[in-house]
This record gives C-alpha cells, sequence and structure tokens, in this order.
C-alpha cells in the first residue's frame, strides 16, 4: 500500500475504486496509520469499507493542504500543542 516516492515522502494510494493518490510526508502517513488503527477497531473490519473511511477522513483534510510544507508545518504544530 505504501511505496517510497523521496527520502521524505510516500505515496498513498487507497482502492482503485476511488482513483485518489496522496503524497504524504512520513509524519502524515504516522496520523494516518493511527486514524486506520482507530477506525479499525471502532468500525468493520471490512478493509474496502475501512478505506473509504480513511479516504474520506485524508479527503476531510483536503489533498491541497497536505501537499503545502507550510499546512503541513501548520498540521504539526496543532497536533504539538494538543499534546501538551
Amino acid at each position: 500500500m505504501y511505496s517510497a516516492v523521496g527520502v521524505n515522502k510516500r505515496s498513498l494510494t487507497v482502492p482503485k475504486v476511488l482513483k485518489v493518490k496522496f503524497e504524504v510526508s512520513n509524519d502524515q502517513i504516522a496520523i494516518i496509520k493511527l486514524v486506520h488503527d482507530k477506525l479499525s477497531k471502532s468500525y468493520e473490519p471490512d478493509l474496502l469499507s475501512l478505506s473509504l473511511k480513511l479516504a474520506g477522513v485524508v479527503k476531510a483534510l483536503d489533498a491541497q493542504v497536505l501537499s503545502t510544507e507550510d499546512s503541513h508545518a501548520a498540521i504539526m504544530a496543532a497536533i504539538r500543542k494538543k499534546k501538551t
């Protein structure tokens, strides 16, 4: 599901039905994995259904936001602030 694209970037491809591809950083991969884990414990384990829910979460974050370094920095700052 994950494939290396660059030093700090990976490509995340959701099921082909959706035809959506995002470039995300390693930090964002960690966030997506965390969301995936939460969903898999809360919802049915059917992979397609789970992937659709996960894609909805990613879409809600907005592909453009995920692709810009400034927005990524803002997201990470908000997460760090929430932890403290």
